[in-house]
């Protein structure tokens, strides 16, 4: 009966140490997978926060659009300046960057989709980059001109170049429109003279918006 009591306590006493050691063994795999994972969190980190405000292909703008034009719009810098692979931006005249892809150089992201501290310390550098996109809207070809920190163009500029018939001459001329629905909101010409004489035609194969950006009677 003895015999068997000691049977049994060391029987229960296996169990015990089994089941501590496995626990033990569980709990280091545990740690060991932790310590895995947190390292290829901080690598991750470490790789997004060197990642550099850098982007790929420029775009270059028709040459019927670069140069500069004229607007009696009060909300636009004037003139409306296009350069071959950048432009002047219409609210604040401030020099940017056209690129073909907002995807940053080396990773498969866009600046939306980076982290907020990243963000915001690269904020400056990011505000003189656009990505350009291109659109058929009414049947015209605008181009899109969206700051390559907005993930949709729904807040973009949008642009299109047409040869107007001025006073019996060929004139070209270069809408701004809404993005979405391609409603004319302001309009460009070469020269200051010829603004000055029509910034306020409406031109018959144009489809103008309701909300025509404010313009200057003189």
């Amino acid at each position: 009966m003895k015999s068997k009591k000691i049977l049994t306590v060391l029987a229960a006493t296996t169990i015990g140490v089994s089941t501590a050691s496995s626990l033990i063994a569980t709990k280091a795999q545990t740690l060991q997978a932790a310590k895995i994972k947190q390292g290829r969190r901080s690598k991750v980190n470490k790789r997004t926060k060197a990642v550099k405000v850098a982007f790929g292909k420029s775009y270059t703008f028709p040459d019927s659009l670069q140069g500069k034009w004229y607007s009696k719009n009060l909300l636009r810098m004037e003139p409306l300046d296009f350069h071959q692979t950048g432009l002047g931006l219409p609210t604040s005249g401030e020099y940017v960057n056209a690129v073909v892809s907002g995807k940053l150089k080396g990773i498969k992201k866009s600046p939306w989709q980076m982290s907020r501290k990243w963000q915001e310390k690269n904020k400056e550098k990011l505000a003189k980059f656009v990505r350009i996109s291109e659109k058929k809207i009414n049947g015209d070809n605008w181009i899109i001109v969206t700051p390559v920190s907005n993930k949709t163009i729904d807040n973009s500029y949008a642009f299109t170049s047409k040869v107007e018939e001025i006073d019996g001459k060929k004139e070209t001329v270069v809408f701004e429109g809404n993005p979405q629905a391609g409603t004319v909101i302001n309009q460009y010409f070469r020269t200051k003279e010829l603004s000055d004489k029509y910034d306020q035609k409406k031109f018959d194969d144009m489809t103008y918006s309701k909300w025509i950006l404010l313009r200057s009677d003189k």
